[in-house]
């Protein structure tokens, strides 16, 4: 199911934020992942199934598979996930590479590390132990890593921030030691980049008061430091807390020292309701926490959060509701909503906690306990890296239009292909006694933005002759090229719509140049130079009062150079005596402009001549006469 936004009836585009419910293959029935975490491969997770060993799940093709790769039935504190880790050595054909798994043991005190089998190998073995660290002094209470990493960070309760080695499972130097955390107060630890880790806890058994560390790690020293020290400033948002801090993630696109943010989590005070989050940039050592506003998941009663990640600069956030998961996906920044869905599960989840994990542009989740095992659902994201300019003027439609809305509710099911084309229901819209009402209410919409250009939404507007609907999606800024020339394809009368998009988007020679016939050239070059000749014979002001809408020279001869681009085999062909009135009109065009500007310059200089400069201390002029009797 491929989901384009909040309103997936009004259609979409290919830039905006989608996603794809993957089919999961479950595991066998009774069999329980207690672990998950991603690995080096796009799609393809490593997980841990209780009481049997490790396996890999590949979500990268069309159909998911398990394949299992090491037995193993030691205990595994999932909470803190699984870290993949390859170590290759060689050259060529002599190219060796070994994975390896790291992960907390259960209890939390003991850091464990095992080589797995060859992927390519069918067969089943026993994984084996790379090292266990049994003697850490303190539980561990947050990991951090990512594929590709040779480092793994630890925070333990001791107050201590340690960097493990994954493919030896060894402490890979010294580690900073901070005071002890206070009993029963939260922690989290967020990966900033590779040897960077920010260490986020509070001070006190409150939320009230939060400190912030950023640790890095010099693999040559082998050893950490401390980057930057602060406290985060609250601003009064702590009495919305229900609970310590429970977790942390770095809500930047890509890691970029200097520039790091962080995603906060804590539930909420209000029972019913779901987490909440902050964002704050550690960009001093006061830095301001920010509020983010709840989303559809967390402010809908009886909704709990089980889970949220930060996907690609997104915020995600996932909550059981009876055989399905309510999602949700907002800017990771500002909290501004840009996507919502539903993924279908097999049965209801059960109470517990819920693993996720992240594979490139896969995410994985897994709802612990019940009966039936896991329940075991994927989502493949696009997710462009600017999302605000896209979500910006868009809002749902007021109480007085939603009847004015189910009236158009045929068009809106033929757009998301719950209906057919052909569909009577919408043919009866734009009969002939309701055509002018429909047009007119659509057209009111679209400049409403209650509908999202799509290739459908443009179809059904050329095939029922919406030309006022046209006109207002026209007007959208937003609106791609393609569809642009497609509507003018359908109606060259829109050409004056059309033209004044070509001095502020790019793209605008290429639509042209897929999507407008060949035979509508002549035409369309024709009623350019008819305007062209009106702004050279008459005033601007008059013209508009005339003409109202009418495009400016200056946009005609910037579409023209657009038409030229795009459809230059086409001009090529046309008739010598068209081509040599384009030139002719061109030439005076780019002679009134020369003259424009020269005599632009002269009046501007002139009317910046400096007076004489008098000043009032000097003494007046004084005339003398010598007078003789």
């Amino acid at each position: 199911v491929a989901v384009a936004g909040s309103d997936d009836s009004a259609g979409g585009t290919a830039s905006r934020p989608k996603f794809e419910a993957l089919v999961t293959p479950q595991i066998a029935p009774g069999a329980e992942v207690a672990a998950i975490g991603p690995t080096d491969r796009e799609g393809v997770f490593v997980a841990y199934v209780k009481g049997s060993g490790f396996r890999y799940l590949d979500l990268s093709g069309q159909e998911g598979c398990w394949s299992s790769i090491a037995s193993y039935t030691g205990p595994v504190a999932g909470e803190f996930g699984l870290f993949h880790h390859v170590k290759t050595s060689g050259e060529g054909e002599a190219l060796l590479a070994e994975s390896f798994v790291s992960f907390a043991e259960a209890p939390p005190r003991s850091w464990a590390c095992f080589r797995l089998p060859d992927r390519s190998s069918k067969a089943t073995g026993e994984a084996e132990l790379v090292s266990r660290s049994a003697s850490l002094p303190g539980d561990i209470r947050a990991v951090c890593a990512a594929p590709g990493d040779d480092t793994a960070a630890l925070a333990l309760a001791s107050g201590q921030v340690r960097f493990f080695d994954l493919h030896t499972g060894q402490a890979a130097g010294k580690g900073l030691k901070f005071e002890n955390q206070v009993a029963g107060a939260g922690m989290a630890l967020a990966r900033l980049g590779p040897g960077r880790a920010a260490l986020v806890r509070e001070t006190e058994s409150s939320p009230a008061a939060l400190e912030f560390f950023i640790v890095g790690f010099d693999a040559e020293a082998r050893r950490a430091h401390l980057q930057l020290r602060g406290v985060l400033r609250m601003a009064g948002i702590a009495a919305t807390f229900g609970g310590p801090l429970q977790g942390a993630v770095s809500a930047a696109w890509a890691a970029q020292p200097g520039k790091d943010r962080l995603l906060l989590c804590w539930s909420s005070a209000d029972a019913g309701s779901g987490a909440i989050h902050a964002s704050v940039a550690l960009d001093s050592e006061a830095p301001e926490v920010a509020l983010l506003p709840q989303s559809s998941v967390s402010a809908k009663k009886g909704l709990q959060t089980k889970s949220w990640a930060c996907v690609s600069g997104y915020l995600a956030e996932w909550a059981p509701a009876d055989k399905a998961l309510k999602l949700s996906l907002r800017d990771a920044r500002f909290g501004m909503q840009v996507l919502q869905g539903d993924l279908s599960l097999d049965a209801p989840c059960k109470e517990g906690a819920m693993l996720s994990a992240t594979s490139g542009g896969i995410t994985l989740l897994a709802a612990r306990g019940g009966k039936s095992g896991n329940q075991l659902a994927a989502v493949r994201w696009c997710l462009p890296q600017f999302s605000l300019q896209m979500v910006i003027g868009q809002r749902a439609p007021p109480a007085d239009a939603r009847q004015q809305s189910e009236l158009l509710a045929p068009l809106r099911e033929i757009i998301s292909g719950k209906r057919p084309r052909d569909d009577p229901a919408a043919n009866e819209l734009f009969s002939s006694k309701r055509h002018a009402a429909n047009d007119k209410a659509l057209a009111d919409e679209l400049r409403r933005r209650y509908w999202r250009p799509s290739q459908e939404l443009v179809d059904l507007i050329a095939r029922h002759r919406c030309w006022s609907a046209a006109a207002s999606m026209l007007g959208l800024p937003e609106l791609d090229e393609a569809l642009a020339v497609r509507l003018l394809a359908a109606r060259p009368e829109l050409l004056a719509h059309v033209v004044p998009r070509a001095r502020a988007r790019q793209g605008l020679d290429v639509a042209l140049r897929d999507h407008l016939p060949a035979s509508m050239v002549p035409r369309i070059i024709e009623l350019l130079l008819d305007w062209l000749t009106a702004h050279r014979d008459f005033p601007d002001a008059l013209i508009q009062s005339v003409a109202p809408g009418l495009p400016s020279q200056a946009n005609v001869v910037s579409f023209m150079r657009a038409l030229a681009d795009g459809c230059l085999p086409t001009l090529a062909r046309l008739d010598a005596d068209l081509l040599e009135r384009v030139l002719e009109a061109l030439t005076a065009a780019q002679v009134d402009a020369g003259r424009s500007e020269r005599l632009y310059g002269a009046v501007r200089a002139a009317s910046r001549v400096p007076q004489p400069f008098i000043a009032v201390i000097d003494a007046p002029a004084i005339e003398v006469a010598v007078l003789e009797f």
